[in-house]
């Protein structure tokens, strides 16, 4: 909000509540998304401090998306699956996956090609952050819409 018009905008509250990641999860055997033995490897062979494939904690909240989620490597930091630790199996998100993990309904359609449609989530703002920050922003305008009301009142 611009300073000059007095306007005191709040962020909406933070909410301690959250989606476990194994919520959000399909049963995937299509092989695109499980990376290869050679990647495996290669990440058995990273210097830890880089912190390198970043396997999530499936009950707690996913780490942050980014635009390049068809582009997922273990050599980087993006989240990625530990689908069986025994057999040092790992993957990246499905589209739906990066869908939901960004608060996007089931329902909702990419009319693009999967790597588009990882691009557009990756750079998404998650709808339902989306909506609270827009519900202070008509909570804040309906009391400035009120004490503008008020002050003319006042005047007359």
């Amino acid at each position: 909000m611009r300073k000059d018009l007095n306007i005191h905008f709040k962020f909406p509250t933070a909410y301690h509540y959250f989606v476990p990641l194994k919520d959000v999860l399909e049963n995937v055997e299509d092989e695109r998304y499980f990376f290869s033995e050679k990647a495996v490897k290669g990440l058995k062979n990273a210097n830890k401090a880089f912190n390198k494939g970043r396997a999530q904690n499936i009950e707690q909240p996913c780490n942050t998306l980014s635009s390049h989620l068809a582009k997922v490597s273990l050599n980087g930091t993006d989240p990625v699956l530990l689908v069986d630790a025994e057999k040092e199996t790992y993957r990246r998100f499905t589209p739906l996956e990066a869908q939901r993990i960004q608060s996007f309904p089931d329902s909702f359609v990419f009319p693009v090609s999967e790597h588009q449609a990882y691009r557009q989530i990756g750079n998404a703002i998650p709808p339902v952050l989306m909506w609270h920050v827009t519900q202070s922003v008509v909570e804040t305008m309906e009391k400035c819409a009120i004490s503008e009301q008020l002050t003319e009142l006042q005047q007359v």
